[in-house]
């Protein structure tokens, strides 16, 4: 049933809440589309009116580095008698899917950084700066970084520096640090601490010869110290003293940026190879068999209208490629960080609807957060119309020890369609995964999966690949 116009929904984002200056909600309007509205106080509204009719605000909008925003007329709202309270809104364009930083390749999360230093240097010239440094604060669109949190820009006032510096530093430049230096994943830390990471943590994760790479004396120490210091100062005294303000000038908060993004480009991953980032290239499959699957996926994607597709276990995205044309928006995903930034470089140079995320099948990003709403879980910031299992279930009933009945019942909760392919015991795949193993998994058999498919799902098509070693399937929920 359709919406009647005087039943506009608003609904507060539910990552909206901690600035005090606004909140942001999604409105959907009568006709099924999707809008978003942000209510503004009085001090942002005229602070936001002068930055929206800025030049240069206007030319980092044409170049796609700020999300488009205008005014929004209140009248619209009172009309519509939702009950917001705020004295003023804006409307920023829509953006489709809402990505993490924990669910980035360190190439996603580079771009990010060097996107939130240029704006930086670009207001800074023209009297502005961010009051934030944070990735939640950029999304992706067609892989390029575009920055979403306008009231996030405030006038610059003479002498006041840099104020969120440790906050850049904790949310970007010490994860990519620890990547590029370490070689450790940097999303495990932020998923479980979404302030980032602590210059303390990463200092005593550093060696002593590692304190000499670049950027980390001036970023990682020096900041370390001096919060040791400050620390023991308040412990010592009774009461808090108030600390002593340093001016800046422009000139040298510019000259700081500027460091910050000499360092940021010269930050790469160190790890470039890993067990499946060259899965595309080294894989079991003869080029008839790879054939045979595109032929399958594409045939699905022509004859049914997809708006939303799911695809786990992605790697470097050649399947995703190849029907991209056939859908609307691709998720493209993979527990192999190393894969999907392989993924996201190739894709950014070009126009596409495929978005690459880190993602784990076995244990996706949950709700988490003030009151576990504040970052959502997947599955509530996208609802696929199609879901692509390739190769990947043969690691979830043996590596994962997932029984795949729960694996397709799970799947079944997302109400779509599903193409996936039964991995048989006798490919070699299946005996590498088995080497060694005490358990054997009796149940893992063409027989019991296809029992257990037919519980949840109607099997619309099905396709031998590899001999008949391995089983392609399209399902359709029951």
């Amino acid at each position: 049933m359709k919406i009647k116009p005087s039943e506009n929904i608003y609904t507060r984002d539910s990552g909206s809440f901690r600035d005090p200056s606004g909140q942001v909600y999604i409105k959907k309007t009568f006709d099924g589309n999707l809008r978003i509205i942000r209510g503004i106080n009085t001090q942002t509204y005229k602070q936001q009116k002068e930055l929206l009719a800025s030049d240069f605000f206007q030319e980092l909008v044409k170049k796609n580095k700020i999300v488009p925003t205008a005014i929004y007329d209140k009248n619209k709202i009172i009309e519509e008698n939702v009950n917001l309270n705020w004295p003023f809104y804006l409307e920023h364009d829509y953006i489709k899917f809402i990505s993490y930083p924990y669910e980035w390749s360190f190439y996603q999360l580079k771009d990010a950084a060097l996107l939130h230093l240029e704006l930086l240097t670009t207001s800074l010239e023209n009297d502005w700066i961010l009051k934030d440094s944070t990735p939640y604060n950029i999304q992706f669109i067609n892989n390029k970084p575009i920055f979403i949190d306008t009231p996030s820009f405030i006038k610059w006032e003479k002498d006041e520096g840099w104020d969120s510096y440790r906050q850049f530093c904790m949310m970007f430049l010490y994860p990519l640090m620890l990547r590029a230096y370490l070689d450790l994943d940097f999303r495990l830390i932020l998923r479980s601490s979404l302030d980032g990471i602590e210059p303390e943590f990463l200092y005593k994760s550093l060696s002593f010869n590692k304190l000499f790479k670049k950027g980390v004396l001036s970023h990682v120490l020096l900041p370390y110290l001096i919060e040791r210091s400050i620390l023991k100062k308040e412990r010592d005294t009774a009461t808090a003293k108030k600390r002593t303000k340093i001016k800046h000038s422009r000139i040298s908060i510019i000259a700081l940026v500027d460091s910050m993004i000499n360092i940021v480009n010269k930050l790469t991953s160190k790890s470039t190879i890993s067990a499946w980032a060259d899965y595309d290239h080294i894989n079991t499959y003869e080029q008839n068999d790879n054939k045979i699957k595109k032929n399958f996926i594409n045939k699905v994607t022509l004859n049914k209208s997809y708006n939303t597709v799911w695809d786990f276990g992605a790697n470097t995205g050649m399947f995703s490629e190849h029907i991209s044309k056939n859908v609307g928006d691709i998720l493209a995903m993979d527990s192999d960080s190393i894969a999907i930034g392989k993924m996201f470089n190739r894709l950014k140079e070009q126009d596409t609807n495929i978005y690459p995320l880190v993602q784990k099948i076995e244990n996706m990003s949950p709700n988490q957060g003030f009151n576990s709403n504040e970052r959502l879980r997947l599955e509530s910031r996208s609802c696929p119309d199609l879901v692509m299992c390739l190769a990947v279930i043969h690691h979830i009933r043996i590596s994962s020890n997932i029984p795949c009945e729960i694996f397709l019942k799970y799947l079944r909760t997302l109400g779509s369609d599903i193409i996936i392919e039964f991995v048989n015991r006798d490919d070699d795949m299946v005996i590498k995964l088995l080497t060694n193993k005490k358990e054997q998994y009796d149940d893992y058999n063409i027989k019991s999966f296809e029992s257990s498919v037919l519980k949840f799902f109607s099997i619309e098509d099905k396709q031998p690949v590899k001999n008949g070693l391995r089983q392609l399937y399209h399902l359709t929920p029951k």
